[in-house]
């Protein structure tokens, strides 16, 4: 039944995504606010659309039949994007972190799609 086995590449190409735009974000606040000389901040982001949402229908699926085998993969796939060991005390956080929001930016797509 290996093979049967839903695997996680959608979860982690978005998860790719949401990492830059949060990176960019946290970069462009250092100064206490974001203006135009911020946009070097996000220029990871372009790179990441396609990929992060060609295979968004797939989410789901891939999320709600993720294994703990998968999930440690998740987690280790986060930590190295952060440079982060992943034992770090922040690592459990970020990744459920991550996933709220990949499932809710999931759920807000299909939302605006479907009315058209």
């Amino acid at each position: 039944m290996e093979n049967d086995k839903v695997g996680i590449e959608n979860l982690k190409e978005l998860a790719d995504f949401v990492l830059a735009l949060g990176n960019g974000v946290s970069l462009s606040l250092v100064d206490g606010k974001i203006s135009l000389t911020d946009l070097a901040n996000f220029s990871s982001l372009p790179l990441k659309i396609i990929p992060a949402f060609q295979g968004i229908e797939n989410v789901d699926d891939e999320f709600f039949a993720m294994t703990e085998e998968q999930k440690e993969e998740l987690k280790a796939h986060l930590a190295a994007k952060l440079s982060l060991d992943v034992s770090h005390e922040s690592i459990e956080q970020i990744v459920e972190s991550v996933l709220k929001v990949i499932i809710d930016l999931k759920g807000l797509i299909s939302l605006l799609v479907k009315p058209k």
